[in-house]
């Protein structure tokens, strides 16, 4: 080995001997930068989530009354739906999978996950997307749902917290619990109450 390449190579060895313990340092905080960063669009943050529009052919009346009808509604497990509604489903939902399907009162719901996150969307035999919810974290729930909660269910936990999209409004569907007694409460984002499901 020729001289100056061997006096280089002594030199890098011995600089990376002094300085190990700040370059394993350094490396670690760019890591650490690399990771926060990529944690911006992990679920829970309402920036990565994929935000279809709803179709807006409802009054708020009836979008109340399908709600309703969809939580009273046994859901009945379907392979596919129709075409036109899986093509809508496919298109909105580009990135979804572990997707299921359920029919109810001529309606189509399809469970799926994006970014490990757990959507329900409902569509018409048409492929009109007419509402969809998908988790959230329970500090994201707006104040005025959370005053409603305590006034109206005093000594329940918030168990679970799903935002539902619909064309006319936004609603929140939230578990609440307390002795094992298990509810689920819609209300929207002003904190008007709308319906209640006992388990």
């Amino acid at each position: 080995m020729p001289m100056v390449q061997l006096q280089k190579t002594i030199f890098v060895i011995n600089f990376l001997n002094k300085n190990m313990k700040q370059i394993v340092i350094c490396i670690l905080l760019l890591c650490s930068f690399a990771f926060i960063a990529c944690d911006k669009d992990t679920p829970g943050n309402p920036i990565s989530l994929q935000v279809p529009p709803t179709e807006d052919f409802y009054t708020p009346e009836e979008l109340n009354n399908l709600l309703i009808a969809l939580i009273q509604c046994y859901d009945r497990d379907i392979v596919a739906p129709p075409n036109v509604v899986n093509a809508a489903f496919r298109s909105q939902f580009q990135n979804a999978y572990d997707i299921e399907w359920e029919t109810c009162a001529n309606l189509y719901k399809v469970s799926f996950e994006i970014e490990r996150l757990d959507y329900d969307a409902v569509y018409n035999n048409q492929g009109n997307l007419l509402l969809y919810k998908y988790d959230i974290p329970n500090r994201e729930l707006p104040t005025a749902v959370k005053q409603t909660i305590n006034a109206q269910y005093s000594g329940y936990r918030i168990d679970d917290v799903d935002k539902v999209i619909l064309a006319n409004f936004i609603c929140y569907d939230v578990d609440i619990e307390k002795n094992d007694y298990d509810i689920s409460v819609y209300i929207k984002e002003d904190g008007a109450f709308l319906y209640e499901d006992r388990h």
